[in-house]
């Protein structure tokens, strides 16, 4: 950068804000910007991208399997069936299982960190909500993040929309939140999808924890704090931390109770209990929190 504004007679500094930077970075190679998005991780490490799918050997493998145990139902043999549907049932009954264990894990009392309280020990905190076409829910957005128990100085609030979503760009601007935030546009480019737009607001996240939120997210006041606290009290290999999801308009009707049901019982419950026993569980998508790398 010296070198170029020397050779035009320019000073070998500049002032400038944070923001118009970054911005300035952005606009130098969106085609290159859009690449990383999309295929980076391919390039980083092979093992992390799924692109590719399944193999040929793989995918031949699948089908003589599922070609075989199709066939054995239907075989004459009584025996063959027999041994066909009591693999099956033992599929079946596996995962049965498995969620009774879960449940009665899940009542397993886990002793709480200490709170961090003063403001010197957290850290800053990194928060990623991708849009699109999200404008009706601005002002019900700024207001959530607004209603954060977290020093405003150590959040670091990520919008990122498309390009050709002026409207939303339009409502955050008129409803933004008080902490400070930063609305950033994600290059054209393909797939248009959450996980790209994530990566587009990576690489400008400031803070050691980042927290992943959806649009019509209500996050309570105190997670982020929650969160560090917990962090802050786990092993370093520790990564990930996820939310308990609630649905809060089950009393609209019979199909609200039963998603409200599905979702208390998948994470106040099942993944309770799949966490207590040390097993893997499956992100919900939001309200994931997770450790950078630095």
């Amino acid at each position: 950068m010296s070198a170029r504004r020397a050779a035009r007679g320019r000073p070998l500094f500049a002032i400038t804000t944070r923001t118009r930077l970054l911005e300035a970075v952005r606009r130098a190679d969106p085609a290159k910007a859009a690449r990383d998005a999309a295929f980076l991780v391919e390039r980083v490490d092979r093992d992390l991208c799924a692109r590719g799918g399944l193999r040929r050997g793989q995918v031949g493998l699948l089908l003589v399997a599922l070609i075989g145990l199709a066939a054995s139902l239907y075989a004459p043999f009584f025996f063959l069936r027999l041994a066909s549907a009591l693999l099956l049932a033992g599929a079946f009954f596996c995962g049965v299982f498995l969620r009774l264990f879960a449940c009665a894990a899940s009542f397993q009392h886990c002793a709480d960190a200490e709170p961090l309280e003063s403001e010197a020990q957290l850290p800053i905190y990194t928060i990623v909500l991708a849009l699109y076409q999200e404008a009706a829910v601005a002002r019900q957005l700024a207001r959530a993040i607004d209603r954060l128990d977290y020093p405003r100085a150590k959040l670091d609030v990520k919008f990122v929309i498309e390009a050709d979503d002026e409207p939303t760009a339009a409502a955050l601007k008129a409803h933004a939140p008080h902490a400070p935030h930063e609305i950033v546009i994600a290059p054209e480019g393909a797939p248009r999808t959450k996980p790209r737009a994530l990566n587009v607001a990576m690489p400008l996240a400031r803070g050691s924890l980042v927290a992943v939120f959806d649009a019509e997210d209500l996050p309570e006041s105190r997670q982020l704090r929650r969160a560090a606290t917990l962090f802050a009290a786990s092993p370093p290999s520790v990564a990930c931390l996820q939310a308990s999801l609630a649905i809060d308009n089950g009393e609209l009707n019979w199909m609200t109770a039963m998603f409200a049901l599905e979702y208390a019982a998948l994470f106040d419950v099942y993944n309770k209990g799949l966490a207590a026993m040390g097993m893997p569980l499956f992100l919900g998508g939001t309200s994931n929190h997770f450790r950078g790398i630095r």
